[in-house]
């Protein structure tokens, strides 16, 4: 029987990218590892929620069902608010416009949204002298909250995207693996 000892250098993120003993491949290699292990789709779902929720307004009810940042391009969710709606400050964020719509207010009840060929299924309720009737005859309403759907969407897909790119970015990286001291040998394996 024999026992050999091994010795081999281990780095942190930083030294393993900094080393010019350790290959291109390892240093890709370890990244690849931590983008697996920095982030979590549920971070990117909160952001969603959380942005979606700041738009339509804080009494809104808003449930991100679903998302798809890749070649899908959408975001699935319900919601519940009424208009008008108070300005944003999210930068890019969608408006909505009650400028010649026939009632000063309006509930709006969003059972789904899922991607455009599937349907965008609403319920518009007017509000006038705090009496709530279905608005489907206002037809003019009905295409702005439709199309402000459509808006919301493709603004939440833009943020699903830059908070994903966001997510991957080496700084992000870098900092996640500072933070949880990971470890590195050679070969851009965990330790």
């Amino acid at each position: 029987m024999r026992t050999e000892t091994v010795t081999r250098t281990i780095y942190t993120y930083a030294e393993l990218l900094d080393s010019e003993q350790v290959s291109e491949r390892a240093k890709e290699r370890a990244s690849d590892r931590l983008r697996d292990m920095a982030w979590e789709p549920d971070m990117v779902t909160e952001s969603l929620q959380q942005a979606a929720q700041e738009v339509l307004g804080e009494d809104a009810y808003v449930g991100i069902l679903g998302w798809d940042a890749g070649r899908g391009q959408n975001v699935d969710f319900e919601a519940k608010y009424e208009l008008p709606l108070v300005s944003s400050e999210w930068p890019d964020a969608p408006t909505f416009s009650m400028d010649g719509l026939y009632s000063p207010a309006y509930k709006v009840n969003l059972t789904r949204k899922a991607r455009s060929d599937w349907g965008n299924e609403f319920f518009l309720y007017s509000v006038e002298d705090n009496e709530v009737q279905e608005a489907w005859s206002d037809s003019v309403a009905y295409e702005r909250v439709y199309e402000f759907h459509r808006e919301l969407e493709s603004w939440l897909v833009g943020l699903a995207v830059s908070e994903i790119d966001h997510l991957n970015s080496d700084e992000n990286i870098a900092a996640f693996a500072e933070a949880n001291e990971i470890e590195f040998d050679e070969h851009g394996d965990l330790v």
